[in-house]
């Protein structure tokens, strides 16, 4: 008999945004905070054509930063906000994942 699902793991994997919020709901960051950041992470990767974070580097994020500058005409503040809930580069993610820093690390648990 054939499953119409390709594995457990698979199966039971929540997608890219869940991680988020799960990761933020652990971290209790409060329910507007992660309106915010997951709305941010959403326009993130629909300004780079739908790709994964874990696939963008820090040009991305300067990329999308300075477009929010420019055509988007944000306020500093604004911009400051977009780029906290933005994933870091791989070497801070593992540097703070070695030193059990959990509190810069964004998106570790999704980077795999």
């Amino acid at each position: 008999m054939s499953s119409s699902l390709s594995g457990p793991a698979e199966a039971s994997k929540p997608k890219f945004l869940d991680q988020i919020r799960q990761l933020m709901r652990l971290r209790h960051y409060s329910l507007r905070t992660e309106e915010a950041y997951i709305g941010w992470i959403r326009r993130y990767i629909l300004f780079h054509g739908k790709r994964h974070p874990r696939d963008l580097g820090e040009s991305d994020i300067a990329k999308f930063l300075s477009s929010l500058a420019v055509e988007g005409r944000v306020a500093a503040s604004t911009q400051n906000q977009a780029r906290k809930s933005l994933p870091r580069s791989a070497p801070l993610r593992s540097r703070a994942k070695a030193n059990n820093d959990f509190r810069c690390i964004t998106f570790t648990c999704c980077a795999q």
